[in-house]
Parts: C-alpha cells; structure tokens; sequence
C-alpha cells in the first residue's frame, strides 16, 4: 500500500509540473499577443507640446532605425528597437510627419498636436530589396562590371542592357561584363533567369568609364512582367521623348548636384510652386507616393517632364520613321496642376 501511495504522489507531482508548465506557456503567449497587438495601436499622448508614435511594417513589426522627420518643422529623429519615437518642445498644430528607412515606402500622415500632445502610428510597406549596386570610377571608358549572387558567387550569362541605347551584352564564366557606351545617363537592366531583377543608375562621363559591382538575389515566386514591361516603356521614352521637355538623373548626379530630396530637386527643375499635393509615379509599378517620402539615397534614376510637352518627339524616332508621341501606361501629373512645380516625376528606386 505504502508503495502506491507513492507511486501516486509521484504521478501527481508530475502532473502538477505539467500543469504548471501548460500554464506558464499560455501566460507566456498571452503576453507575447498583448505585445503584438499593442504595435498595432498608436501609443497614449506623452503630454503637453509632445508628439510620439509608434512606426512598423503592415504585418505589425516594429522597424528600428527609421527616420521621422517633420517636414515644416525641418526636425527629425530616429526610431528605438521598439519602433517607437517621440519628439519634444511641439507646438500645438497639424503637422506632416515623414518616415523614411531603405527598403520601404509609405505615406506621409498629417497628425494632429492637441494641448495633451499628439500620437501617431505609421505602417510602412516592404518592397524587394537585394544588396545594391556598387559604381566606381573605371580607367578605360564605357561601363564594365562584374555580377554575383547574394552570396558573391560569380554569375555568368546576366543579360546586361543598357535601357534606351540598344546595346546589349552577357556576363562571362566570372561574372565580368564590358559594354562599350558614350558619355551619357543610363539605367541599366540585369536580368537572369531565377534571379530578381537588379537596375543600376549609371552616369559615364567624358573623361573616365564606369564600374559597377552588383548583386542578384534568388527569386521568390513567378517573374515581375509588369516591371519588365514598364523598363520597356522607359526605352521608349528615353529614345522618343524631347530633350527640351524632359531630364533624366541618377543617384550619382543628385549627389554631386547637393540634392538631399525630390522637393529640393523639383523646385529646381521646376517651374511652380510644390504642396504636399504633390505625388511621385514609381517605376516599374502602378504605384504613386507623395514626393516628401523620397529622399537620395532611395534612389536609382530620376525621369522629370514638363507635362505640358509629354508627347513632343525628335523627328523620324519612331519604326516608321514618323514623328509619333509616345504612349506610357505610367501615371503622370496633368499638365494644369501645378502643385508639383509643373513636373512630372518618375523615380526609379534603389533596390
């Protein structure tokens, strides 16, 4: 009998270990979701002349290191680990609130600063992303390179185009490729088969070629036609379009030309006055964000037109040797608005 009993006692114990380890477990998940669904809810105000939130991506994770920036005010800060930011010493007001991280876009929310302080939260949207390119200064001239994957392993036949000069090559078993290109501004198109494609902002001057160093990430899921389709209609542009009515830009050229931001780069193309109104069309997507979001280092190349002279062509640049305008899928501003100091804006984004 006495053995038994202890026999019992011991299958209690265990049973009460368990319990108490089911136990722990569900409180340790009640926590976890309380955590989850706290980020998707904007913090409580911090008090008077205060402005907090809260930034994540769209599946409710908090994004560190972002910076938010309030545009009239020209201040900024930085996210914590949390995702959280706060700023101080507010005026009560309604004010723009830009967040900007590479890798992801979003809106610029207009949150209200009230005498208790104001709070916001902003949900930003991931886009792909592999390592970027690298572009350095060559001795011989036109554009040479070397491709790789995520690994940096070498990636031999990457079919290398340079959009809009008709010139096409392939990468070799070590990855190299040379394109023998004139002095100009060019977006160049990587692709290979199984891999995201990668473009690559390329300035060549008159006195030394270009080198680029990129990399091609594997792809997840079926191939993006909407973008291939779009990088064909920027051939078309770059070839047909008037050079009196347009401008093309890479990243190397706004930041030798000072540009911190497409507002700092519209007013100085532009011809107008620029609001929050404004909205920027992104290549190689159906997508439109507000110009206050891009800022240099997002991007890869920049196409600016006056809207009023979209359609204008160089003579006998079409197949049939005619003067036809060109016709893009690619959402422009209308001519009439001038919220966008009358221009309009295609960004291609680093990626």
């Amino acid at each position: 009998m006495r053995i038994r009993s202890n026999m019992n006692i011991s299958r209690n114990r265990c049973f009460l270990r368990q319990t108490r380890l089911v136990v722990t477990s569900f409180a340790f998940f009640a926590v976890i979701s309380a955590a989850g669904s706290a980020q998707n809810q904007a913090p409580q105000p911090a008090g008077p002349n205060t402005l907090v939130g809260i930034v994540t991506d769209t599946a409710g994770i908090p994004l560190q290191d972002v910076d938010v920036l309030i545009v009239v005010l020209q201040r900024s800060t930085r996210t914590r680990a949390d995702g959280s930011f706060r700023f101080d010493s507010i005026p009560v007001g309604s004010y723009d609130v830009r967040p900007r991280r590479i890798g992801f876009i979003g809106a610029t929310p207009t949150v209200k600063v009230a005498s208790n302080g104001g709070t916001v939260l902003i949900k930003l949207i991931r886009f792909g992303q592999a390592l970027p390119s690298v572009v350095t200064v060559a001795a011989l001239g036109g554009l040479s390179g070397v491709i790789g994957d995520t690994v940096f392993r070498a990636l031999p036949n990457v079919l290398v185009t340079a959009i809009g000069a008709a010139q096409t090559t392939k990468s070799d078993s070590a990855g190299a490729f040379f394109m023998p290109l004139k002095p100009g501004r060019y977006l160049i198109r990587l692709d290979l088969n199984g891999y995201e494609r990668q473009t690559v902002g390329v300035t060549l001057p008159d006195s030394a070629g270009r080198r680029i160093a990129a990399w091609l990430a594997p792809r997840k899921g079926p191939a993006n036609h909407l973008e291939a389709n779009l990088l064909f209609e920027l051939g078309q542009r770059v070839v047909r379009v008037s050079p009196a009515s347009s401008k093309f830009l890479t990243r190397e050229d706004l930041e030798q030309q000072g540009v911190v931001d497409l507002q700092a780069l519209a007013l100085r193309w532009g011809n107008g006055r620029l609001t929050g109104e404004c909205t920027v069309a992104l290549g190689g997507t159906t997508v439109s964000v507000p110009i206050s979001q891009l800022t240099t280092p997002d991007i890869e190349f920049v196409e600016l037109y006056l809207p009023s002279k979209i359609g204008s062509v160089r003579g006998g640049t079409s197949i049939n040797g005619q003067e036809t305008k060109f016709i893009t899928s690619t959402t422009m501003q209308p001519a009439a608005k001038a919220a966008c100091a009358n221009l309009a804006l295609i960004v291609w984004l680093r990626k």
